[in-house]
């Protein structure tokens, strides 16, 4: 065979490759978002009686679950993608707000307080979190 042929078949099966990597990850999956919105303070209860948070399919489900595409059809990616961009385009919500948050550890009165004076953020992290919850409860509890 020659070096061209070789170098075609090669191309070939790459693109064939590829072509199967990007047919898998067109799609999130096919459950729709939890419509139940949780307030705030349940839903920080809620994950804060995990007993698997911190293991690897509970941190899983929570950093994949806002994210539309994985790849790893598990049932739970890009359920609370929407939520999770609408927070983001939040102006009320601010890289301070969210640091303030992740220093409370979750201890839920303090994310409360954080959220204070913060009414439309306080929204759309509510919405957030009760998704995330609700995706990611069987993973993490």
């Amino acid at each position: 065979m020659s070096t061209y042929a070789i170098t075609f078949l090669r191309v070939g099966a790459i693109a064939g490759w590829l072509l199967t990597v990007i047919a898998g990850c067109s799609s999130t999956s096919s459950d729709p978002p939890p419509t139940v919105t949780l307030d705030l303070d349940t839903s920080c209860a809620d994950r804060a009686a995990w007993g698997a948070n911190g293991s690897p399919d509970c941190s899983a489900c929570l950093a994949k679950v806002q994210i539309a595409c994985d790849c790893s059809h598990i049932g739970y990616e890009g359920k609370c993608e929407a939520v999770s961009i609408a927070k983001a385009k939040e102006p009320d919500c601010s890289a301070a707000l969210d640091q303030c948050v992740a220093g409370c550890g979750g201890d839920c009165r303090c994310a409360s307080a954080c959220y204070a004076g913060h009414d439309a953020c306080r929204a759309r992290a509510t919405e957030l979190n009760s998704c995330m919850v609700q995706a990611c409860d069987a993973y993490c509890r």
